[in-house]
């Protein structure tokens, strides 16, 4: 008769090659010269080397959380690009989920987790800027209890240029209102500027998702207008016709205004605005639940515009590079920054003439 320890091993050997069967069996049905992976599966795996978690966490001290004052816990994030200044979304400043009512950005705080002085409280002094046209601004604050600012080399730089599809990212985010977290594994789904073959890659993959119908798919096409050099700027419907950059990321309530980065480069290359659902992740196609990012493109523009392309007093960093890109209009209304579901409802896109909601 076998030993217990026996039965076990056997039982355990007989599940590994059952599960490996039925894996080679499901793999017969996805489409050749599709992605392995989708926004309703798993995360590829892909090797770092140590030293990309160094500059990770050398990223992460210029990463803000937002709260209001006398909170412990954060309402949105944002990122240190100036040392007097916090690029985050316009819409966490004035409204949120969990404070309807609108209030001066002179009742928030700013603390930077991963600084030296990370309990510290940078107060809100006010707005060096707002953006009429997409939901960012630039919040400026003042010293801390010490009568210090955050220190120059927590300071971040823009870097606008393209991100083809499958880029390898990460994003540094306070996620439900917590401490500061780095959502690993994401990449880009759907490149702000795309080539044709990227599209027909983005279309087969959609249709491994399960659109039959190829409804997604026409949704996604008619979000890409003709840009530049060939290619084509999202200008993203599922959005409200804002310039987006998509990726497939874990974003939650107070990830908006999140700065992501390039895995590759360790360069910022836009900040998270909205966001799809994680509760309907594996019953929807990519194309309506992914995380939208702004691209460091567009703010660096629209910055320039401003005449903010170097940052005023304190700073003697710039925002980075500026290479004008082609920017629609978009389309005016309301923005549902967490998709139908509504994770940061109850945000409004500025009239053109408007300074905004905050106003």
């Amino acid at each position: 008769m076998r030993s217990p320890w026996a039965l076990v091993v056997s039982a355990t050997l007989a599940f590994c090659v059952g599960i490996s069967s039925v894996d080679a069996w499901m793999s017969r049905f996805v489409p050749r010269g599709v992605p392995p992976r989708t926004c309703a599966t798993s995360y590829r795996s892909q090797n770092f080397e140590i030293a990309t978690y160094g500059r990770i966490l050398e990223r992460a001290r210029g990463v803000a959380g937002i709260a209001r004052r006398g909170a412990l816990r954060f309402i949105a994030s944002g990122v240190l690009v100036a040392q007097d200044l916090v690029l985050t979304c316009r819409h966490c400043t004035h409204v949120h989920s969990a404070s309807p009512d609108r209030y001066d950005p002179s009742d928030l705080v700013v603390r930077f987790e991963g600084g030296a002085h990370a309990l510290n409280s940078h107060p809100v002094v006010g707005y060096a800027y707002t953006s009429a046209s997409y939901d960012l601004c630039l919040l400026r604050i003042g010293p801390d209890i010490n009568g210090d600012l955050p220190d120059q080399t927590q300071i971040q730089t823009l870097a606008p240029g393209r991100l083809p599809l499958g880029t390898p990212l990460y994003v540094l985010h306070h996620p439900k209102g917590g401490g500061l977290r780095v959502a690993d594994g994401a990449e880009v789904v759907f490149p702000y500027e795309s080539t044709d073959y990227e599209l027909a890659q983005i279309e087969a993959r959609l249709r491994a998702e399960g659109d039959v119908d190829g409804t997604a798919a026409r949704a996604m096409r008619r979000s890409y207008r003709e840009g530049t050099s060939g290619t084509y700027l999202n200008l993203s419907s599922r959005w409200a016709g804002q310039p987006t950059l998509g990726a497939d990321c874990a974003t939650f309530d107070g990830s908006s205004g999140a700065p992501v980065y390039s895995k590759r480069t360790h360069e910022l290359c836009g900040i998270v605005y909205a966001g799809g659902d994680p509760r309907n992740v594996r019953r929807l196609t990519s194309w309506l639940n992914h995380e939208a990012i702004l691209p460091a493109d567009v703010i660096a523009e629209e910055l320039r515009k401003a005449g903010l392309s170097r940052p005023p007093q304190q700073s003697s960093q710039h925002l980075g590079a500026i290479r004008p890109p082609v920017l629609g209009v978009p389309q005016q209304g309301t923005l549902d920054h967490a998709g139908e579901t509504g994770i940061h409802r109850r945000t409004k896109i500025a009239e053109p003439k408007q300074r905004g909601p905050q106003e």
